[in-house]
Parts: C-alpha cells; sequence; structure tokens
C-alpha cells in the first residue's frame, strides 16, 4: 500500500471493502456547492456516478473540527466514512481513496492525515518557447491532484497569454487564450487546485519593449551588459508614467477571468533599475525605495480587482530595512535553485519582519537538456524544511524553460513529486519514493528509473556550478555570443570538460542508450517518453563530441556534429506537437540553428 504523499498516520486493519458497494455519498455538513465537487471528486476516484442519499451503507463524509486541509478516513469492511473541517481535507480524503483501491477492493485501514504547508504549488514556464496545449496542461493538472497541490501558476511574460487589447502582438499564436484559461481554471478547482494568475510588469519585458510603439519606455532604451553578453532592453522605467498605463492595461485583460484570490505579480530581476532614466531619483531615495513606490501602485491595481498580490523576493530581500515599510498583505516569494540556496536565512528574517510569503524551489531542468537532480532535490528539501521552521505559507516548484525549453516535460515530473512529497510530510519525503509515482506517470519503471538517472549527469563534468551545465554552455553562448567567434570559443575555453570526465560521461551516455534500446513493448504514453529520452541523450551526445571537439580545437568532426544536431531538430519538432503549441517551435529550434550556424562560420574559418 503505497500513498502519494506519504500520510502522517496509517493503521492497517484486517479485511478488506468491496467498491461495487458504493454507489452513494452521505453527508453531514458542507455547503450544497461543496457537496456537489465532492460527488464529482468521488465518482472519479471510484470510476463511476457516485449520489447523493442517506442510505446507510454510503460514504459518510462529516464535517466537523480538525485542522485546515485535515482529513480522517475510515475503512471497514462494512463501510468508509470520511472526516473532514474542510471540503479540501475531504477532498484530499478521495484522492487517498482513489489510491487504495486495487481490482475494486480497498484495504481497511484507518488514516489521519494532514499537511505540513498549507500552500503546495508548481509555476510552469509558458512563455520560453514552449506553450503547452490544453491538453498537457490538463495531464499535468491530473498528476499535481494526484500528489495534492493545490496552488498552480502559469508564469507570463511577453505574450504568452491573449492580451485583447493588444492584438497586434498575438500575430504568432505562441499564448494560451482567455478561453482555455477559464477553461483550464475550471479544471483545476474541480480538483482542488488554484489557478493563480501570473503576469510580470516590470522587468523581464523584453518581448514588449522590442516593439517600436514600447521601446520609450524602457529604463535603458539601449539595452545592458550582463554575465559576459549584451542583453537587450528588459526593464521598465519606473517613473515613466506610461509604463504603469501599460501594465495597468495588461492587468486588466488578464486579472477579471480569474477567480483565485492571489495575483504573482512576479517584478523579479529588473536589472537595470537605477542604471538608466531612474538612476539620478534611485541616487536620491534609493534603489529600494523607487521599486516600492511602483510595486505598490501597481499592487494598488491588483487589489483593485480583489486580489492579494504576491512577489519574487531578490530585489528587496538585499534591503532588510525596507521589509517594515511593505504593505501587510503583501505575499513575499524567495527563490533559490540551487542546494546550498540560504532560505535558512532569508526566511528567518522574514519571519520576524511578520511578512507572509513562499519559497521557492525549482526542478532545475532549465538550460540543461534534463535536470541537475542534486539542485532540485537540494532547493525543495530545502525550501520546505524552512518554509516549515520558520511557518511560512508554503512552497513553489518552479519549472523555467530558459533558453528554448529544450527540455521534456518528462524530466520536470520528478521535481514535481519531491516537492509534493516534502511540502505535505517532510520527515517522510525520501527520494526512493519518486521513482514508483514517476512510474505511474510515463507508465514504465524502466524508463522512470532512466529519466532520473540521466538528470544526474552534471555531476560527471566537473566543478559544481549554480547554473546549466558545461555541456549545455555550447547553446548558451552560441544565442550570446555567436555573432563574434573568437569571444565564442574563449567562452568555451571555460567550459572544457577535462578528458577524464569526458571519458567517464561517455560511458554514462553510452549506458543510457544501451538501456533505452531494451525498453519495448511500451503502451503509446511510454513510447512517446521513450522517444523523448532518446532525443534528449542525443543531444547531450553531440554536444559531448562538440565539447571534446573544443578542447582539442581539430574540428574533423564538425560535420558530423552539425549533421546531428540537424537530426535532433528534425525528431525536436516531431515530439514538440505532442505536447505543445506548434508555433513555438521556431523560437525553441533557433538556440540550436544558433549553434550550427556558429559551427558552420567556425568549419569555414578552419
Amino acid at each position: 500500500m503505497q500513498l502519494f504523499p506519504v500520510p502522517k498516520n496509517v493503521k492497517k486493519q484486517e479485511g478488506q471493502f468491496k467498491t461495487e458497494n458504493i454507489q452513494h455519498l452521505a453527508f453531514l455538513g458542507f455547503t450544497e456547492n461543496e457537496q456537489v465537487h465532492l460527488l464529482k471528486k468521488a465518482s472519479r476516484a471510484f470510476g463511476k456516478d457516485i449520489t447523493k442519499s442517506d442510505d446507510p451503507f454510503s460514504i459518510q463524509v462529516i464535517q466537523t473540527d480538525l485542522p485546515k486541509q485535515a482529513y480522517a478516513l475510515t475503512v471497514t469492511q462494512e463501510q468508509i466514512s470520511i472526516k473532514a473541517a474542510d471540503v479540501e481535507g475531504a477532498h484530499f480524503a478521495f484522492t487517498t481513496i482513489g489510491q487504495l483501491i486495487i481490482n475494486r477492493i480497498i484495504p481497511c485501514v484507518e488514516i489521519f492525515d494532514e499537511p505540513d504547508l498549507l500552500i503546495r504549488g508548481v509555476l510552469l514556464d509558458i512563455s520560453r518557447s514552449k506553450v503547452p496545449t490544453l491538453d498537457t496542461l490538463k495531464e499535468v493538472v491530473d498528476w499535481l491532484e494526484q500528489l495534492k497541490y493545490n496552488h498552480l501558476e502559469l508564469y507570463v511574460e511577453g505574450f504568452s497569454f491573449e492580451y485583447q487589447s493588444f492584438p497586434e502582438v498575438l500575430d504568432g499564436g505562441n499564448y494560451i487564450t482567455v478561453t482555455e484559461y477559464q477553461e483550464l481554471e475550471q479544471y483545476c478547482l474541480e480538483r482542488c487546485i488554484d489557478l493563480v494568475p501570473n503576469q510580470n510588469g516590470f522587468g523581464h519585458m523584453s518581448d514588449w519593449l522590442k516593439r517600436a510603439e514600447f521601446q520609450d519606455l524602457a529604463e535603458m532604451p539601449e539595452g545592458f551588459f550582463i554575465w559576459g553578453a549584451h542583453r537587450a532592453p528588459s526593464t521598465l522605467n519606473p517613473l515613466d508614467e506610461r509604463s504603469a498605463e501599460l501594465v495597468t492595461k495588461m492587468y486588466h485583460d488578464m486579472l477579471p477571468y480569474s477567480n483565485s484570490k492571489y495575483f504573482h505579480m512576479n517584478f523579479d530581476e529588473p536589472y537595470e533599475l537605477g542604471n538608466g532614466k531612474s538612476k539620478e531619483y534611485c541616487e536620491k531615495v534609493g534603489k529600494a525605495q523607487v521599486f516600492i513606490e511602483f510595486m505598490e501602485r501597481m499592487a494598488k491595481v491588483v487589489r483593485s480587482y480583489k486580489k492579494r498580490p504576491l512577489i519574487w523576493g531578490d530585489v528587496l530581500i538585499h534591503y532588510p530595512e525596507s521589509l517594515s515599510s511593505l504593505s501587510k498583505d503583501l505575499i513575499f516569494v524567495d527563490w533559490g535553485y540551487s542546494a546550498n540556496y540560504p532560505f535558512y536565512k532569508h526566511l528567518k528574517m522574514l519571519a520576524a519582519a511578520g511578512i507572509d510569503f513562499l519559497a521557492a524551489a525549482g526542478t532545475s531542468t532549465w538550460a540543461v537538456v534534463t535536470s541537475r537532480y542534486q539542485d532540485m532535490i537540494g532547493s525543495i528539501r530545502n525550501a520546505s524544511l524552512n518554509t516549515i521552521k520558520y511557518k511560512g505559507l508554503g512552497i513553489l516548484v518552479t519549472d523555467w524553460g530558459d533558453m528554448g525549453h529544450l527540455q521534456y516535460l518528462p524530466f520536470s515530473y520528478p521535481g514535481f513529486i519531491y516537492g509534493a512529497l516534502a511540502s505535505w510530510n517532510f520527515h517522510e519525503a525520501h527520494e526512493y519514493l519518486i521513482a514508483p509515482f514517476l512510474s505511474r506517470i510515463v507508465e514504465n519503471a524502466f524508463l522512470a528509473q532512466l529519466i532520473l538517472d540521466m538528470s544526474n549527469y552534471t555531476r560527471l563534468e566537473g566543478e559544481y556550478r549554480s547554473y546549466g551545465s558545461r555541456l549545455f554552455s555550447a547553446i548558451l553562448w552560441a544565442e550570446h555570443s555567436g555573432k563574434d567567434l573568437k569571444d565564442f570559443l574563449t567562452k568555451m575555453e571555460v567550459n572544457i570538460i577535462d578528458e577524464k570526465n569526458r571519458l567517464a560521461l561517455k560511458k554514462e551516455f553510452d549506458g543510457f542508450a544501451s538501456r533505452l534500446n531494451t525498453i519495448t513493448s511500451l503502451t503509446p504514453v511510454a513510447q512517446t517518453v521513450k522517444e523523448e529520452l532518446g532525443n534528449a541523450l542525443n543531444l547531450l551526445q553531440t554536444l559531448l563530441k562538440a565539447n571534446e571537439m573544443f578542447a582539442f580545437k581539430k574540428y574533423e568532426t564538425i560535420d558530423e556534429i552539425i549533421g546531428e544536431l540537424k537530426a535532433f531538430l528534425t525528431n525536436h519538432a516531431k515530439l514538440w506537437q505532442i505536447r505543445n503549441k506548434l508555433a513555438g517551435l521556431g523560437e525553441s529550434s533557433r538556440r540550436i540553428t544558433q549553434l550550427i550556424s556558429v559551427l558552420e562560420k567556425l568549419k569555414e574559418g578552419s
């Protein structure tokens, strides 16, 4: 009997209950709407229509005094009873029942369960090339429901939402429509998941600022240098009245369609703030004050839609003296994606300041092809532990799509699974529990284990780094330095993997390929996953060949590498369309075609 997440207290009893006897629910308490919700949930759990009745053989669903989201489930040979204080607790009890059913039999058991954290969320990046289809999003939601998540955000920057006030920005078609959003929200609500609207409106505004009609709103219209490369303008000028007008209109296009009581404003990484048009004012009153003034102005707009604002904490966490001036309803989201991120320090400070907070960890799948397993585990464990310790609201497991969103969805699921385990019952959040649940998702235990093993390759690259991987760096620097071949090669020199580690990686990848080839007789779901793993592995093997080529500065293999990258793109196009909207494929593939272009220039000059 393996339940996910692990319940707080389970007492196995003798005997079993046959679900064929179940036809009805009998309620004591709960509103009419809540009863309708639970009847639908019970019907899904039992795989048949369940109706309301006072029949003595009905499942007894009793509203009583328990902690929020907690439930007590008793299964005897004659009856099932559920006790909960709220509809969420009763819903989670039915999720547990669904996991207990095997061949229409439920073992007799007594369970008391409650979450460590009241908000357990996932954030999906739908703004870096990849906008999942509605069917894909619903599939993800189904698995999140099984894991007892109750919060989902779709990260929006640029034009990945249907802004009806700006039809001119929607030509590409790579966005979620208002109709899709509303349908997804209803789907989430039926599964006790709050679909929280999310939209950036300060930093991360590059796509808007590229357009002629908005260029003048940039803090630094000429762009800026960061991490060894020039970047396009990304931050609004907070002093320009038109910046607030633009963001207000964006809010108007999204927030009326949401029933959530929250809104994630983001406001992270305003890199240029204080270095351009606002420089003089920032020097006068301080960068933190300028940030707070613009943020609070926009938060007031958010409140007009009866929503509570969330913001990322990366700016103000460095100005602890400013925290006392924040509005009391603001929820501070401290994010850190490396295993050693100091959540313990930051969350303690936020708790002392009386600020409500979430901690955001990550799946660590971005800019790496598969995942950085140790950072995924470490960041989620760290975030959960310290949020529990300092009495935060909950955690958010983020799944970003930097650099073309080249990772496939199966590599994100381990982070979702572990996040659910750690935020519900931290002391029973064992890593060995990831594989069994992942096996359910991908419908094959061997594929599940291979996903986890492939997610660990960065440990063989050499010295730890906090972002990306040495293999992926060829794609990264083709993007940022590809126009200057000399600069690209210089960047690659610091990403060379030594010979011992290259040989270890080659052996590891060959082993993965051998294992993948032996996995046969698959369901359609598992077959798709196998092909996704195969294409990801092919890309890693090609990037390893490229890294070796850069190490020796001998380019005899360059045609072979280019050919393999083109083969990857062919397969990538096929796989992309299974889960995602076609319109984003070109932007994703561009990261690989840029590397091909750099290699072709290198070939001409060699």
